[in-house]
């Protein structure tokens, strides 16, 4: 089992993906409800048009996942309209050309799924960066043949089977959490402490059909953590325009020996929306 780790925090070598929007929503339960209305939207409009090949990750949110989420209601309703608008645009542009999974936390948006060829993939990544409010894309796309759909099948399965383990495991957030699964390899993405995180990694990476684990976390104290739930950022980074990047290091990762603990090793977003794979 091998275990990938992206840390996107205010303190690893410039890689600060903060929210920007109001700290104080003027009505929470309004906000909440909105979010709530705009996840089902976003369902039901899939089905309407039959989106079977372009699937939004992470869509369905309920209001208990709502309030334990660090990111303002505000974000998280942008993050699910950005979820919409990448499956939208890349379902008119690409059609059959490609099968792309989108999941968009505080405005770092993961890619992932199988694309025709080099060119669809590029295009496909370079039109999310152009989404407004997208800060970063992270860019997981396979290019080659579609996974087969008993493969999909199974990743649905797994994906069902991993969130179960980790709502079964005290301390870990599940409700915050997003959780992608392509092809048997695992991504995850939400804002954790560093002990929440290596629980995660390691919970994760023990689950049977679990091929590999990718956490994109955001790396915050347990302080910084219960401020963005009372709704204050105490790191507010402002950016403009949309595509906004994050710093770059080399892709690495480490073996995870059995233990109590997994070791991983930061890999961060790359820089360019023309981005290779992780």
């Amino acid at each position: 089992m091998t275990v990938h780790s992206t840390s996107i925090s205010s303190k690893s070598n410039g890689a600060v993906l903060h929210d920007q929007h109001s700290t104080q929503p003027a009505c929470p339960g309004t906000s909440a409800m909105r979010l709530v209305l705009m996840s089902a939207m976003t369902a039901m409009s899939l089905a309407i048009a039959g989106c079977a090949p372009m699937v939004v990750g992470s869509a369905a949110l309920t209001t208990a996942s709502i309030a334990s989420d660090p990111r303002t209601t505000g974000q998280q309703l942008e993050d699910t309209e950005i979820e919409f608008k990448t499956a939208s645009l890349l379902q008119s542009q690409f059609s059959e050309l490609a099968r792309i999974n989108a999941s968009s936390y505080n405005g770092v948006v993961l890619l992932t799924g199988d694309a025709s060829d080099a060119e669809v993939r590029n295009k496909a990544v370079s039109l999310v960066s152009g989404i407004p409010n997208v800060k970063s894309v992270i860019d997981r796309i396979n290019v080659g043949s579609k996974l087969p759909f008993s493969q999909v099948t199974a990743d649905t399965w797994l994906s069902s089977k991993i969130r179960t383990t980790l709502i079964a495991t005290r301390g870990i957030p599940s409700g915050s959490l997003k959780v992608t699964v392509e092809d048997g390899n695992v991504y995850i993405q939400g804002i954790v402490t560093q002990q929440q995180a290596s629980d995660i990694a390691r919970t994760v990476s023990s689950i049977s059909g679990v091929k590999e684990v990718f956490t994109l976390f955001d790396i915050r104290s347990e302080e910084e953590i219960n401020r963005l739930r009372g709704g204050t950022d105490p790191n507010p980074v402002q950016t403009g325009g949309s595509g906004a990047s994050a710093s770059q290091q080399p892709a690495t990762s480490t073996s995870v020996a059995p233990g109590p603990t997994p070791s991983t090793v930061p890999v961060l977003p790359q820089s360019s929306p023309q981005a290779r794979p992780i």
